[in-house]
């Protein structure tokens, strides 16, 4: 008798009926996702945090998008080569991230880039775009950075952070206009236009510069965001892979093509598994493209992921598996040169200065930690027929002793100096086909040879199904699972049907180094140096609650920008600026 395990199957075009479109032609699918970010600042140094909020748009209902899903964010040079980049789930519409600047970043403009999967089926020209400063902290001379600009249009650049009354929605309030060092400072931000019920906002108080002024000064002006509908063809006619809208699972979408030929393989079988304890499997066909995906759960973030082709039989393909890259972003972007005067230079190099103390009391985190996410395994398998623990039993050299001494429904055969592996079929009393699934650690290896060296000194664990096990249309010839007490998966060298990669992880948002001086001795020799105040993604406000935060000055005698960004409840970006002022005696 055959036993089951069904695993359910991933619809290769799962759209809701709102995507497709009603124009006459349901081979176009419409892309109404639209997203919007912003940073914590406009200027940084080389080994400092990127902060972002995510909003995700639609712009069907011209509001966030009521659906899960998950946002990519680049950061980019101006070769397009990426230096930085987060995975963020998309909860509600909204999401927060960090991107650590490594040390080496050259000094330059970087363009900030986020998108969703589902918007890499049109044009980058739909993705979200920023432009940004980096300086490297030990770069002397900046005027590169300068060099093409007209020092009369910078000079006229210096606005006033200040929004017209007839267009401003939000009005932000602090307890005072200028504080002294480590002085707790109160805000709170109403809304003021009749026309937003709520409003999901960041707050970021950065150290006032010319580059910071200017977007404030841009806030005067109409705010608006590309609503023109874009479709792409579904179609037989697109050979373009096609990118799932993703919701609670993230994709790998790859081709497999004959390493000499270079054609397509279509309809071949690959399985996916991960390194683990317990056996965890997928599996996908190629389409007659070639094309092939898997969608993974949070189980796999962050683990490596083994995807091994299954050859026919009598099959002599020599496979490539060539792996969809999200991150990578086609095209040219131009870059609109941000205002630097000798104002932004001095402002730099004081920054550079800053942050070598700040690293020197590692007060910034460049390692971030994983997100910790519940999800249920991907089993092969829940109860097999027979468990052994090799420790059990007396010293066994090999694999081969292990099998013939306390395996009885495996039996390990040699030809030609290469070994296989048979299971016993209990229910027929007969042995199956020498093609058992083999996992080694949860990692899907090409032949028992792999294990054959490892003992019982070795070995902690050996699963057996005996009995052909059926996972949807694949019938397998019983399984055989192995685990190790130290990792031996490790040693284990693949064939070229096998691919390693790396699925991506979620991460936690840094510490951010904001300290609570009224707990805190305020003589504390620890140098705070802060530009950036405070920030904080998560704000919220409607009309009659206001919202209200708290947070301490710096050491920094400086002047300071309270930005206030966000997307109110009719998809309309709404943005408001104040100042304050921190002086070394009041």
């Amino acid at each position: 008798m055959y036993k089951k395990f069904f695993v359910l199957g991933f619809v290769l075009l799962q759209f809701t009926f709102s995507l497709i479109t009603a124009n006459g032609n349901d081979k176009q699918v419409l892309i109404s996702e639209r997203i919007y970010l912003n940073t914590d600042r406009k200027i940084y140094v080389a080994g400092e945090n990127l902060l972002f909020n995510l909003y995700l748009l639609d712009i069907n209902s011209n509001s966030l998008a009521n659906y899960p899903s998950i946002g990519y964010i680049v950061v980019r040079n101006k070769n397009g080569d990426v230096f930085g980049k987060s995975q963020v789930k998309i909860i509600n519409g909204k999401a927060a991230g960090a991107i650590h600047l490594s040390d080496t970043l050259q000094s330059g403009y970087y363009h900030v880039v986020a998108y969703t999967n589902f918007m890499r089926n049109g044009s980058p020209d739909i993705f979200f775009k920023s432009e940004i400063l980096i300086a490297n902290r030990f770069d002397k001379d900046f005027f590169g950075l300068v060099s093409g600009q007209n020092s009369d249009s910078t000079s006229s650049l210096h606005a006033t952070a200040t929004v017209s009354p007839d267009i401003k929605k939000i009005n932000i309030i602090t307890d005072k206009a200028a504080y002294s060092k480590r002085e707790k400072a109160s805000l709170k931000i109403n809304i003021t236009s009749p026309g937003i019920k709520l409003l999901d906002f960041s707050v970021s108080i950065v150290e006032k510069n010319l580059m910071e002024e200017t977007f404030a000064a841009k806030a005067s002006l109409p705010k608006g965001r590309d609503s023109k509908g874009v479709f792409f063809d579904v179609s037989e006619r697109n050979e373009n892979p096609i990118h799932m809208a993703e919701d609670k699972y993230a994709e790998i979408i790859g081709r497999l093509t004959d390493k000499n030929s270079g054609d397509p393989v279509g309809y071949q079988v690959l399985y996916l598994s991960s390194p683990d304890t317990i056996n965890n499997f997928k599996y996908t066909v190629t389409n007659s493209r070639g094309y092939f995906r898997f969608p993974l759960s949070d189980y796999y973030n962050g683990k490596d992921v083994f995807i091994k082709v299954k050859q026919r039989d009598g099959e002599s393909l020599d496979p490539k598996m060539e792996i969809d890259s999200k991150f990578k972003v086609e095209g040219s972007f131009t870059f609109d040169p941000l205002p630097i005067d000798s104002s932004v230079i001095s402002y730099l190099k004081n920054s550079q200065n800053i942050v070598r103390i700040q690293k020197s009391f590692a007060l910034i985190q460049s390692a971030f930690k994983p997100q910790q996410m519940t999800s249920s395994v991907p089993l092969l398998f829940r109860v097999p027929d027979f468990t052994v623990a090799p420790a059990d039993f007396v010293e066994l050299k090999d694999f081969v002793e292990i099998a013939r001494e306390i395996l009885p429904s495996v039996k390990i055969r040699k030809r030609d100096d290469v070994y296989y592996a048979e299971i016993l079929d209990w229910q027929k009393r007969m042995f199956m086909a020498p093609k058992p699934l083999i996992f080694f650690d949860g990692v899907l290896i090409d032949d028992i040879s792999q294990i054959i060296p490892y003992g019982t000194k070795d070995i902690k664990k050996v699963d057996v199904i005996s009995s052909k096990w059926i996972v949807d249309h694949q019938v397998l010839e019983g399984v055989l699972s192995v685990n190790s007490h130290n990792n031996l998966w490790k040693n284990v060298t693949l064939n070229n049907n096998n691919l390693r990669i790396k699925a991506e992880d979620y991460y936690e948002l840094p510490n951010l180094f904001q300290p609570n001086y009224s707990i805190v001795d305020v003589k504390s020799r620890e140098p705070d140096f802060r530009q950036l105040l405070y920030w904080n993604p998560n704000g919220k406000a409607s009309p009659g609650n206001a919202a209200t935060f708290e947070f301490f000055t710096s050491d920094y005698a400086t002047s300071y920008l309270i930005k206030v960004t966000g997307i109110s409840d009719k998809g309309e970006i709404v943005e408001g600026y104040s100042e304050i002022e921190v002086k070394d005696k009041l």
